[in-house]
């Protein structure tokens, strides 16, 4: 499994009945829904940089 297909799969896992599993169900949906803000904010923020330094230096942009 991707490691993206990984994190959308445990970011919807339901706690188990069973309540050896449970608080490990629970923390790794946690941390694939955490996985998956700071990714969404990393885009966005890597897009407004990109704007920021074209706007500011286009040349620089144009090298990379």
């Amino acid at each position: 499994m991707s490691g993206d297909k990984r994190v959308t799969t445990l970011a919807r896992l339901r706690p188990a009945s069973d309540p050896a599993h449970a608080p490990l169900l629970t923390a790794l949906r946690t941390l694939a829904k955490r996985v998956q803000s700071l990714t969404e904010e990393h885009t966005v923020l890597t897009g407004e940089l990109d704007q920021l330094v074209t706007i500011l230096n286009p040349g620089l942009r144009a090298a990379y």
